[in-house]
């Protein structure tokens, strides 16, 4: 991937990188969710985030959402937080819910690719971030085999599961104009758009093996938990809440100060 000299791919680069390290912060209306998840008993006190994770799933399931909620409830900051799928649309000019594959060139998807290597790769307890992306398990997949077998370990893959035609209602609502079965046939025209194009970047070339992940981004082998999304946006959350809680990706702390020093020391404070 290029990242020196001038040129428009660098120059292309520095506005992604410029998108990433600032964030996309949470919208108003997940702040009011928020607020209402924190009057329940189960999640009562601070919660801070032990490991990186990511939530991949169909258009629709309700990935930005959760992540957001994710970041309000746990405190990781907007620049911790990466939504791939809206960095694509800033960059290529499209609007949430558009009826057709984000256009944009090879190019687009060489860096944006490639910054997902680079944050997979660079998972740490430390400092941990959220990604929101429809690759994550791929690039995870690609992480683990390369450089880093233990990357499950620093790193978790989450999976919302819908079924097809229940997605496809929820974007009809996006989506005016159009029928779930055209919404369906659309989603399968523009994952194979998304094929055709990351066939055509350097990473692809340069590594024929990845495209057989890339056909099937959703294979279960691929993430940790499979999560049904079938539910409230309250219930859903409740559930990955539940099973970060119980693999120690998420702890409850004693209190803020003791937090603070404990995650210093990259250790945690069970509270109980």
């Amino acid at each position: 991937m290029e990242r020196e000299g001038r040129g428009p791919i660098s120059s292309f680069f520095e506005q992604v990188r410029t998108l990433v390290e600032r964030g996309i912060p949470p919208l108003d209306r997940t702040q009011r969710i928020a607020r209402e998840l924190k009057r329940s008993k189960e999640l009562s006190g601070t919660w801070r985030l032990n490991t990186s994770f990511s939530i991949t799933g169909l258009p629709a399931v309700g990935k930005t959402t959760q992540l957001d909620l994710l970041s309000i409830m746990y405190d990781v900051p907007s620049a911790s937080m990466y939504k791939i799928g809206e960095l694509q649309r800033a960059l290529a000019g499209s609007e949430k819910g558009e009826n057709k594959p984000i256009e944009r060139p090879p190019v687009y998807d060489t860096v944006v690719d490639g910054i997902q290597l680079e944050i997979i790769s660079s998972a740490d307890k430390m400092q941990p971030f959220i990604l929101d992306s429809r690759l994550a398990g791929v690039w995870r997949e690609v992480v683990r085999k390369r450089d880093n077998p233990q990357i499950a370990n620093s790193m978790k893959a989450i999976f919302l599961e819908l079924p097809e035609d229940i997605a496809a209602k929820r974007r009809a609502k996006q989506m005016k104009g159009l029928t779930p079965e055209e919404i369906v046939k659309e989603s399968q025209d523009r994952t194979a758009f998304d094929i055709d194009q990351f066939s055509k970047t350097s990473i692809a070339q340069e590594n024929p093996e990845i495209m057989d992940l890339i056909k099937d981004p959703f294979n279960p082998g691929l993430f940790d938990v499979i999560i049904d999304a079938n539910d409230s946006e309250h219930g859903v959350f409740m559930k990955i809440h539940r099973y970060l809680r119980e693999s120690g990706c998420v702890v409850k702390v004693n209190n803020q100060p003791q937090a603070e020093n404990e995650i210093k020391k990259n250790g945690i404070v069970f509270e109980g």
